[in-house]
């Protein structure tokens, strides 16, 4: 569990050192801020997140 969350940090860090963080990885839009504070390595805006819920995907 550990090596999964350290994988996000690094996922992130990286996707803010090309200034792609904050985007959301299915539709290109912005995730809003209040996502990002309260789930920092979030990769989804909710939208998606319910999407892939409702599908069953983990894209």
């Amino acid at each position: 569990m550990e090596a999964d969350e350290l994988s996000e940090i690094e996922s992130a860090l990286k996707k803010f050192h090309e200034g792609e963080y904050g985007v959301c990885e299915v539709s290109g839009r912005p995730i809003p801020i209040a996502r990002l504070e309260a789930m920092p390595l979030t990769r989804y805006s909710v939208e998606a997140q319910r999407a892939m819920e409702e599908q069953g995907s983990n894209w």
